[in-house]
């Protein structure tokens, strides 16, 4: 079975290089560039991945089901470290995350809505 891609980012520090890509069925898959094969393969959001923004240790994702997936990515595995829905669970679609180089991360769904997250 083959999945629509939906989302993806890369990351590029000069000695790593991975491609996130985010699919329908709701599953985060990073690829390691250098040796062209699938490094972590993440937990499923309910909806479809709509965005994605990572480095080479932290890893946060947004769905069209409202969800925000945040994990920890260390050399041989990953874990889900945070795990957020829209208030009341309305389930309003996440439209762009972002994260800064000094430890905070943002997530706006498409209502205009704003959370940010300590990543420290």
């Amino acid at each position: 079975m083959t999945y629509k891609i939906t989302a993806s980012a890369y990351f590029d520090s000069g000695e790593q290089f991975y491609l996130a890509v985010g699919l329908n069925n709701g599953a985060t898959i990073i690829y390691d560039m250098q040796v062209m094969s699938e490094k972590y393969i993440l937990e499923c959001h309910g909806g479809a991945v709509s965005t994605i923004a990572f480095n080479q240790n932290i890893l946060i994702n947004g769905s069209d089901y409202g969800t925000i997936y945040i994990f920890k990515l260390f050399p041989t595995k990953s874990e889900l470290v945070y795990k957020c829905s829209n208030v009341q669970d309305n389930k309003i679609p996440i439209a762009k995350v972002i994260m800064s180089d000094f430890g905070l991360a943002a997530a706006l769904d498409i209502k205009g809505n704003m959370r940010v997250y300590d990543l420290i």
